[in-house]
C-alpha cells in the first residue's frame, strides 16, 4: 500500500489492461481538498488495475485564474515552468499566448498559439490565432490608408 504526495489531481481514471475504463473522477472542490485527497488516501489498487492521473488540469485552472485577475507575468512564468518540465498541454501554450496577448507582446503570443496548434489542431488557439492576425491586418491596413 503506498501514498499519494505531491501532485493536486483533478482527474482519476481507473482503467483495465485492456484500457477498459473503470471508473473517472471529476472533483471540483478545489486545489486544497484535491491535495488532502491525494495526501492522505492510501492507494492500494488490485492486480492488472492502472491510475492514471490528470495533473495537468490543476495547473490550466491556475493560470486562467491568474490571467483573469490581470496577472499575466505570473501566468507567463507558471506556463514557462511546465513547458521546461515536459508538462504542457496544448492548453497550457493557449493560455500562455493568452497571458502574452494581454502584456501586448503580439509576437510571443502568437508562436504559443502556434505550439498549441501543433499539439492539437483542434485547440482554441486556432481561433485565437486567426482573430489576432485580422487585428494585424487591419491595423497594418489602415496605417497605410493615412
Amino acid at each position: 500500500m503506498a501514498v499519494k504526495k505531491t501532485h493536486n489531481v483533478k482527474n482519476n481514471l481507473l482503467s483495465t489492461p485492456q484500457k477498459r475504463v473503470l471508473w473517472l473522477s471529476k472533483t471540483c472542490e478545489g486545489s486544497v481538498h484535491d491535495r488532502k485527497i491525494m495526501d492522505e488516501q492510501p492507494l492500494s489498487l488490485p492486480s492488472g488495475i492502472t491510475l492514471w492521473q490528470d495533473k495537468s488540469m490543476h495547473h490550466t485552472d491556475i493560470i486562467k485564474q491568474l490571467i483573469n485577475e490581470g496577472k499575466t507575468e505570473e501566468a507567463v512564468r507558471l506556463s514557462d515552468a511546465l513547458i521546461e518540465k515536459g508538462e504542457a498541454s496544448d492548453t497550457v501554450w493557449y493560455l500562455r499566448g493568452n497571458a502574452c496577448r494581454k502584456q501586448g507582446d503580439t509576437r510571443q503570443a502568437l508562436n504559443s498559439y502556434l505550439r498549441a496548434m501543433e499539439l492539437n489542431p483542434d485547440s482554441p488557439a486556432q481561433q485565437a490565432y486567426n482573430m489576432l492576425i485580422d487585428i494585424l491586418n487591419f491595423y497594418n491596413r489602415d496605417m497605410y490608408n493615412q
